[in-house]
C-alpha cells in the first residue's frame, strides 16, 4: 500500500521558498529508494509531500536531516493511504487537534 506522507512547516521557517526547496532536494537524497518527493505547496507556510510503503521509516530516515535544517518546533508530520481522507499524525506525538491540509 502507499501513503501520502506530510511534512507541514509552520510559523517563522522557513524564511523564503529557496530554503524550503533546497530541503526538499535533501530530503529526497536521504530518502533514497524509502519514498518518492511528491511536490510541496509554498502558501501559509510550508508542505512537503512524499509517496511511501512505510511512513514511519521514512520519517526516521529524514527526521535528523529536518532537524538539523529547520528544528522539529515547527513541524506537523502525518501520513494517510495515498487515495484515501484521514490522516495519522506522527509528530508532534502530543498534537491533540486534527490535522488538515492549510489550504484544504
Amino acid at each position: 500500500m502507499t501513503y501520502q506522507l506530510v511534512f507541514q512547516f509552520q510559523g517563522e521557517w522557513p524564511s523564503d521558498s529557496r530554503e524550503a526547496l533546497a530541503l526538499e532536494e535533501e530530503m529526497a537524497a536521504v530518502l533514497g529508494d524509502e519514498a518518492d518527493m511528491d511536490g510541496h505547496d509554498i502558501a501559509d507556510g510550508v508542505t512537503i509531500f512524499a509517496l511511501t510503503q512505510n511512513p514511519q521509516a521514512a520519517f526516521e530516515r529524514v527526521s535528523p536531516l529536518i532537524e538539523k535544517k529547520a528544528g522539529m518546533e515547527w513541524l506537523i508530520v502525518a501520513y494517510r493511504e495515498q487515495d484515501g481522507d484521514g490522516f495519522t499524525v506522527l509528530w508532534p506525538t502530543d498534537l491533540t487537534k486534527p490535522f488538515r491540509l492549510q489550504n484544504a
